[in-house]
């Protein structure tokens, strides 16, 4: 079973819940994952649930790569990321280890609460 899933059933909101200690295979996971939605061609925007999460530069290298080789697929489609997590330092010193790597075009919040993260995605969706 993977520590990462993906849900995509409030398209164009994409969401991914982190939840359990990651592998390879669950990064080679959402990278694909990634791919197709960017190769999708249409404004999205993503709510990433943090539940668990060890951060391990081994697992953000390949996630940033792929960032950094899709740059002008997210500066025009992405809107923006929302992350939720209760424990905000964690998810900030996440967040922070992969702008270091591949600082991205388009605005990053993190959330204590699901709803407040939908809200802000449903605003990036609606914004010009």
């Amino acid at each position: 079973m993977l520590a990462i899933t993906e849900n995509l059933n409030d398209w164009p909101v994409a969401e991914y819940k982190f939840d359990g200690q990651q592998t390879k295979e669950d990064i080679e996971y959402l990278v694909d994952c990634w791919d197709a939605i960017a190769h999708r061609e249409t404004t999205f925007v993503f709510i990433t649930k943090i539940n668990t999460f060890k951060p391990e530069i081994a697992h953000v290298k390949p996630l940033a790569r792929w960032a950094i080789d899709h740059m002008d697929l997210l500066k025009k489609y992405c809107r923006g990321n929302a992350i939720v997590s209760d424990r905000a330092m964690a998810a900030q010193l996440l967040l922070n280890s992969f702008l270091i790597l591949a600082p991205l075009p388009y605005p990053t919040t993190i959330f204590g609460l699901e709803e407040d993260a939908k809200a802000w995605a449903d605003s990036r969706l609606a914004a010009p």
